[in-house]
């Protein structure tokens, strides 16, 4: 549960993306016919193709960890009160910033056990990084370096 967002008592995700697409024909000059730039930012077919590709699955799985946690919060804060929840984000918040090489995958057990996760064997538990893609940033420790402070 982020903070600006109202306490959710939904389980499930939405099947549907709440942000509003714009398509072409409601970005168009209404005189000359062709996308307004001034008015609505440049153009981006990945951005206008993305809402007609998305399965509706698709939402559901990206979103589905985030709906269970605002769920759970949802419900320490109707039944201990706010202060509950505002201990958990913090420290969730606290435990999951990890200060380690950006290149080096360390597990964060502290953070599986407070989501939920410590009894579940995921592909990047033991899996090396390379094969699950998560080493995106570079083969090196120089390289991962230079990009996660954008030297």
């Amino acid at each position: 549960m982020t903070m600006n967002s109202a306490p959710s008592m939904a389980i499930v995700p939405p099947s549907h993306s709440s942000r509003t697409t714009t398509d072409a024909q409601s970005t168009m000059h209404p005189e000359l016919g062709v996308h307004d730039t001034m008015r609505h930012g440049l153009r981006s077919m990945r951005d206008e193709s993305a809402a007609a590709s998305m399965h509706p699955v698709q939402h559901r799985l990206e979103h589905w960890d985030e709906t269970q946690r605002n769920w759970k919060l949802a419900m320490y804060r109707n039944t201990f009160g706010l202060g509950m929840p505002m201990r958990m984000m913090m420290e969730r918040k606290n435990v999951a910033y990890t200060p380690h090489m950006p290149a080096k995958h360390v597990s964060n057990v502290h953070l599986d056990v407070l989501d939920g996760r410590d009894e579940m064997l995921d592909p990047v538990d033991f899996l090396p990084s390379n094969v699950t893609g998560e080493n995106r940033l570079g083969s090196d420790m120089h390289s991962a370096m230079e990009q996660k402070w954008r030297v």
